[in-house]
């Protein structure tokens, strides 16, 4: 996909801004010596009625020591670059890069990655050109903390780190009764790698929605991707097994960039309402400087005890689990129609009672995450055609 430069502002060690540079590129920007860049990248986002997720971004730091995520007085930060200026996170899928700017890293080994996000300057444009409501959970210059993973090793020669800033997982969509204006809770799902110790995974969704075992590229499905072998193996309590999501584009295409080497499950949902089924690749190994090829084809559901009536319950897993303030969870929905069958492709809407004990963060179709604030109770409830489910999550001490 075309690398967009935007505007790169360029900084010497003392942090004196020497020049403007503006351009477009089809191939990521080679940093010069001694001069590291800083790329901002995104997932998909998940809701079509969106036009733009702005964000302002005012500075972005770095720092040797493991990220504490509160500032500790004796964390030692070191200024990358100030781009001071508003990013559309949406301009930024399928491993389309923005260059936030360029500045002179002393070479080291990085664990810990802040990023300086002016909130009263951010906002989200509905597509009917209304701004949609976001709770920030703060106001004016936020300090938010990128999750690294591996640490980022930034030679003499300079690098590019790649600022994965997932805004399908960070804008979770609040379906209120106005359904023309959108409603929003941000809680930001960053990660920040090393472009050059990266690869990714590309391939093409197709499904058979009428049975008769023809197979069509099928557009707007969710691709996630985790790590490791299997979705039935993993921690629900690492909210980063999760790794990347993605959308097919109209000829069911997709690409997932910036990822670490190692092995991957692909999991593939198609758009709610869809009578097919979700299915997964696993096995999905990723090299550096590579791009590995998954496909993934969604069979018809014709699956044994699958109901087609309305929903008449809406059951919750698990129904009453206790996590540690620090810790995350995932919750899955189930509807059923009245025989108790299950039912696939319907619609739900999440909510949580109290958000002061307890955060939504991304949403995947029957499937919440959610993490902890602070020791307490909180009651999730899960909804569809007006029948909810309930579960109850006890936060406790670390």
């Amino acid at each position: 996909m075309t690398t967009i430069r935007r505007i790169a502002q360029v900084f010497t060690a003392a942090g004196v801004l020497v020049g403007w540079t503006v351009g477009c590129a089809d191939e990521p920007l080679s940093p010069s010596d001694g001069v590291t860049q800083v790329l901002l990248t995104d997932a998909p986002f998940p809701f079509d009625d969106v036009t733009s997720v702005d964000i302002y971004i005012a500075s972005i730091d770095a720092s040797t020591q493991g990220d504490t995520a509160n500032d500790a007085d004796d964390q030692v930060w070191v200024h990358v670059v100030q781009p001071e200026r508003t990013f559309d996170l949406l301009q930024l899928q399928n491993g389309a890069t923005a260059l936030v700017g360029e500045g002179e890293l002393p070479a080291d080994v990085y664990r810990a990655i802040r990023i300086a996000v002016d909130v009263d300057r951010s906002r989200v444009v509905m597509a009917d050109g209304s701004l949609g409501l976001v709770d920030w959970l703060g106001g004016g210059v936020m300090l938010l903390h990128a999750f690294v993973e591996d640490p980022l090793d930034v030679p003499a020669e300079g690098t590019s780190i790649v600022i994965d800033f997932d805004v399908g997982r960070s804008f979770t969509h609040n379906q209120a009764s106005d359904t023309t204006q959108g409603s929003f809770v941000f809680h930001p799902a960053i990660r920040a790698l090393n472009e050059a110790a990266t690869g990714s995974l590309a391939g093409t969704v197709t499904a058979d929605p009428d049975g008769d075992g023809v197979f069509a590229p099928l557009a707007d499905a969710t691709v996630s991707v985790f790590r490791g072998l299997s979705t039935d193996t993993l921690n629900p309590t690492d909210p980063w097994s999760l790794q990347a999501t993605a959308r097919s584009d109209a000829q069911g295409r997709f690409r997932v960039a910036y990822l670490l080497p190692r092995t991957y499950t692909v999991r593939v949902e198609a758009p709610f309402g869809m009578p097919v089924s979700a299915a997964e690749h696993t096995g999905a190994v990723v090299s550096i400087g590579a791009e590995s090829t998954v496909d993934v084809a969604l069979p018809w559901a014709d699956i044994p005890g699958t109901g087609t009536g309305p929903v008449a319950t809406v059951t919750l897993n698990p129904s009453n689990v206790t996590v540690a303030v620090g810790d995350s969870v995932l919750v899955s929905a189930t509807p059923r129609d009245a025989d108790g069958n299950q039912l696939v492709g319907r619609s739900i809407a999440w909510s949580v009672n109290d958000q002061s004990v307890l955060a939504i963060v991304g949403v995947f179709g029957s499937v919440v995450r959610l993490d902890p604030r602070a020791v307490g109770t909180a009651t999730v409830t899960a909804t569809s055609e007006d029948k909810s489910g309930t579960a109850t999550v006890t936060v406790t001490d670390p």
